[in-house]
């Protein structure tokens, strides 16, 4: 229950910086199994949030410097679990699990703030995801 609501959490955070940003209306909705709540989302999610847990605590508690550390820390797993769910385009994968990186640096250097950077991670997840096997994401 508790991972449940830390997930709705991080979800309504994204959505929240989606707002703040004032993204485009031309993005595509993602739709099928590969949409926010699909089965292959809720499946990753499953997967990841003991992992994004641990990586957090270990940045809270000292063990690892910083959120740029902490994103390293989870990327490896994020990774195995989307191509465990037959996410196959590995070139998009790689490039948001860079973008993450990359905006965890800009959150440790204060350029953006944790609201933009879960709005930005959303962006470029629901980017991605536009690139689900077989069609999937699009209909």
């Amino acid at each position: 229950m508790k991972n449940a609501v830390i997930v709705l959490g991080f979800i309504l955070c994204a959505v929240a910086g989606f707002a703040l940003m004032n993204i485009s209306s031309s993005i595509v909705p993602v739709t099928g199994d590969w949409a926010m709540g699909g089965k292959h989302i809720t499946a990753i999610e499953r997967v990841m949030q003991p992992v994004l847990d641990k990586c957090k605590l270990d940045r809270l508690q000292g063990r690892l410097k910083n959120h740029e550390e902490s994103v390293g820390c989870s990327n490896p797993a994020m990774k195995d679990a989307f191509i465990r769910e037959g996410f196959t385009n590995t070139e998009k994968l790689d490039e948001y699990l860079r973008q993450r990186k990359e905006y965890a640096v800009m959150l440790d250097e204060s350029k953006i703030t944790e609201d933009q950077k879960s709005g930005l991670t959303f962006e470029a997840l629901h980017n991605m995801l536009e690139f689900a096997p077989a069609g999937e994401a699009k209909k």
